[in-house]
């Protein structure tokens, strides 16, 4: 074979190859969010998209602690140009990102195509993710607080496990009662990560977040008060002692606490912590004032886009759409039992399954339908602000701080971090 001739099958063999690999070369998503305890919900939506989508791998980073260190990553990521692909950021954070440019419109690339809610996705979810009018995000994951409660102390204390109280002084007294019991034992606990249950307080009285115009905070009056004393008050009666949200379920399933508000997440949680006969309740949560209560704010988090790239963007919505479609809130279901945001979901028999079989969830279940937003504050210092809120509840129920100088030195701080005091 002469030289000429095996420089072209060279030439050739080297091309059919490059083509073959460029063939099977994948488009990876990079995906990042918050919460390690998630991570197997996560991977088990990108595992399922990835079977039908053989040709797109998705990439989870290590995940943040929470959705405000999230948040701050992300900023400072965009600053050095390493942004994942797709983000599920909280829903009173992301839309300090969509001001800062950072997030693509789902409007624009759901063009042509049926509206979002014609998709199946709850309008009271859909809510959450716009913006000025446009969607920036697909409504993942929600929920509400509710109250989970130890049967057995509820009963014990003259409780009713399928009637728990509804208002947040039948819910003091109840756990004085349990406190009372033996001293030992904390009739109740108030956890914060951030500020979703002093928001859910602040609600519950008949309050408001922001000023009309949102430019000033809404609870420096007769109802922030009321909701500093209702906490103070539940302290006191309570026994509590301040825990990490993250200890405190292990203190609940060791039976030391008789009842505490947070997500019904923590019931996937604490059901792998309790012995086999533990008895849980679980109720709505309980309002400062019921007549005047507007709701509880729903939580969780929204997948937003963050890639530049037009193609990926184009692959990145349809993986958001995979997971907050029928299939993924199916795997979010069975790992975490958050109600779901897509009403195609409950047609799945293994979600209305799940719900038959867990009507513990039933509050969370009910309460999502009619949430108000997570409300996100103005400005650039948001995350400041919410540990800010969170920091002076914490002194609070350390007992370093009397309700009204709690309430005092919360608002002075709050509004010197908010564009209005500038």
């Amino acid at each position: 074979m002469s030289r000429t001739s095996l420089t072209l099958i060279t030439a050739f063999a080297l091309t059919l190859a490059g083509g073959v690999a460029s063939a099977f070369a994948k488009t990876e998503i990079v995906v990042d969010y918050a919460f390690g305890g998630r991570t197997k919900v996560y991977q088990g939506i990108a595992d399922a998209f990835m079977a039908d989508h053989p040709d797109v791998s998705i990439k989870l980073r290590v995940p943040s602690n929470n959705y405000e260190e999230g948040q701050e990553a992300i900023i400072r990521q965009s600053m050095v140009n390493q942004l994942p692909d797709v983000h599920f950021s909280s829903y009173n954070q992301y839309p300090d990102l969509v001001k800062r440019g950072l997030v693509a419109n789902l409007s624009k690339l759901n063009e042509g195509q049926p509206e979002f809610e014609a998709q199946g996705y709850i309008p009271a979810a859909m809510n959450l993710v716009k913006v000025n009018g446009d969607v920036y995000g697909l409504p993942f994951l929600t929920g509400t607080p509710i109250l989970i409660a130890n049967g057995e102390l509820v009963r014990k204390a003259g409780g009713d496990c399928k009637n728990l109280p509804t208002d947040w002084k039948g819910y003091t007294d109840l756990a004085a009662r349990i406190h009372a019991l033996d001293p030992q034992i904390w009739g109740g606990m108030i956890t914060t990560n951030d500020d979703w249950q002093f928001q859910s307080l602040v609600y519950s009285a008949g309050g408001g977040i922001l000023s009309k115009d949102g430019k000033d905070i809404g609870f420096d009056n007769e109802t922030g008060l009321k909701v500093m004393q209702a906490i103070d008050a539940f302290v006191k009666a309570s026994g509590m002692q301040q825990q990490t949200y993250t200890s405190a379920p292990q203190s609940f399933a060791a039976g030391r606490v008789g009842m505490f508000v947070n997500a019904a997440e923590y019931l996937s949680l604490l059901s792998g912590q309790v012995a086999k006969d533990f008895e849980f309740c679980t109720g709505v949560f309980p309002a400062i004032d019921p007549a005047k209560s507007k709701g509880t704010p729903v939580g969780g988090a929204a997948a937003v886009i963050l890639s530049k790239d037009a193609e990926k963007q184009k692959i990145a919505f349809d993986f958001i759409r995979f997971a907050t479609g029928p299939k993924g809130q199916a795997i979010l279901v069975d790992g975490k039992g958050y109600p779901p945001v897509n009403t195609a979901a409950y047609n799945i028999p293994s979600v209305k399954a799940f719900f038959d079989k867990n009507p513990l969830r039933a509050p969370d279940v009910a309460q999502v339908p009619k949430g108000m937003p997570w409300v996100v504050f103005p400005g650039d210092n948001s995350v400041k602000i919410v540990r800010t809120i969170r920091d002076n509840v914490d002194r609070l129920l350390q007992q370093n701080v009397t309700p009204e100088q709690a309430l005092k030195d919360m608002t002075t701080q709050v509004r010197a971090l908010m564009p209005a005091a500038k």
